[in-house]
């Protein structure tokens, strides 16, 4: 007969939990085989059979618990031997642990510990597995379980400021995220006859925040703080612009756009990224905007969930810019089209005025006037 015991899957388990058995009794399993799934506190691991033979009792049922190194069920090396323990087992009469050669202070150690003593390679007097066959054992088997090694950087305080800004509208505010395919072809084309005409260099980014300058006067409540009781609407569209930094997210904040040219949008844009780059900017340059964009396109990202940037009401994701085919009366067209992300709080917004304002976003962009 062999025992098989509770295992340990790691150093701090003391019991485990029996899921599920795999095989039923009475049914041959080979060496190798996943006989019962068995859960600690982190892990669920699939037992497998040591031996050849047959499930001749399981000794702890599905949902029970038992210690490391309790018996959980009996395997028969056998058909007689599965015969036998069964007519023992009507009789009344206990099931004995297989014999093995070993000391009974090694087999008392691999029993509280959850070792198979079939797995220990003895070095005493005909193979006799000793204490410290057992013990070297055991240590061999924690050197395998050994947590990796880990290298630990402190956030800086510009990383700290991230997260708790981030955790604050996590918390706080109820997003909502609403989605639409743009067709920005006409957008582009304007774009590219600025870009050429103009003295100064005109980014993609600095076209959407004049979008935006044209848009939001129609939708006034995204131009808001909100502190959880009061909402402030602002008449002035002060654009915050997220810009990835080797130090974490900032936020410069491009501010009047509402009065501004492309062309002054783009040039502060321009002059305020050198300051980023230079680490020259001030608390003045990242802070006070009303709404944010966060443009993730020239990374190659399509759609993306933004979040909001307390105490703001609503964020919008630019993905990249992609050419999709269009079927018409003519044949096939290609067209570039770009996938907005709207997040709002929908404390303040509803879903209706956020799908209209992308409704007229896409209105903008087909007839764009920078």
């Amino acid at each position: 007969m062999y025992e098989l015991l509770m295992p340990k899957f790691g150093l701090t388990m003391e019991e485990g939990k029996v899921e599920r058995w795999l095989k039923k009794e009475g049914e041959n399993i080979k060496r190798g085989e996943a006989i019962v799934e068995i859960s600690s506190e982190k892990i669920t691991n699939v037992v497998e059979s040591p031996i050849d033979g047959i499930l001749a009792k399981i000794l702890v049922k599905e949902g029970e618990t038992a210690k490391v190194g309790t018996p959980i069920a009996i395997i028969a090396l056998s058909r007689e031997e599965y015969e036998s323990l069964s007519s023992q087992t009507e009789s009344g009469k206990v099931a004995t642990e297989e014999e093995i050669n070993a000391s009974p202070l090694a087999k008392r150690i691999a029993r509280e510990k959850g070792i198979d003593l079939k797995l220990v390679k003895g070095s005493g007097e005909g193979g006799r597995i000793t204490k410290e066959d057992v013990l070297k054992f055991i240590e061999s088997m924690e050197k395998k379980t050994e947590a990796p090694t880990y290298k630990e950087i402190p956030l800086t305080s510009i990383r700290k400021t991230i997260a708790e800004r981030l955790s604050k509208s996590f918390h706080t505010a109820v997003p909502v995220t609403e989605t639409m395919e743009i067709d920005v072809t006409e957008l582009l084309r304007e774009f590219k006859k600025r870009k050429e005409s103009s003295n100064v260099k005109i980014s993609l980014t600095a076209v959407f925040v004049k979008l935006l300058s044209n848009l939001i006067p129609e939708f006034p409540q995204f131009n808001a703080h909100f502190d959880g009781e009061k909402l402030k609407v602002f008449e002035n569209i002060n654009i915050g612009v997220a810009f990835d930094t080797p130090e974490g997210l900032l936020v410069p904040v491009i501010k009047n756009v509402n009065k501004k040219t492309l062309e002054d949008i783009a040039k502060e844009l321009s002059e305020i990224a050198e300051k980023i780059e230079s680490k020259k900017y001030t608390l003045d340059d990242i802070t006070g905007s009303t709404f944010t964009i966060s443009n993730l396109g020239m990374l190659e990202i399509d759609i993306f969930t933004p979040i909001i940037n307390p105490p703001e009401v609503a964020i919008l994701g630019i993905g990249k810019i992609r050419k999709v085919p269009e079927i018409n009366e003519d044949g096939i067209r290609f067209r570039e089209k770009i996938w907005f992300s709207l997040t709002f709080d929908h404390r303040v917004i509803d879903g209706a005025p956020a799908a209209r304002f992308l409704k007229r976003l896409a209105e903008l962009c087909k007839e764009p006037k920078l």
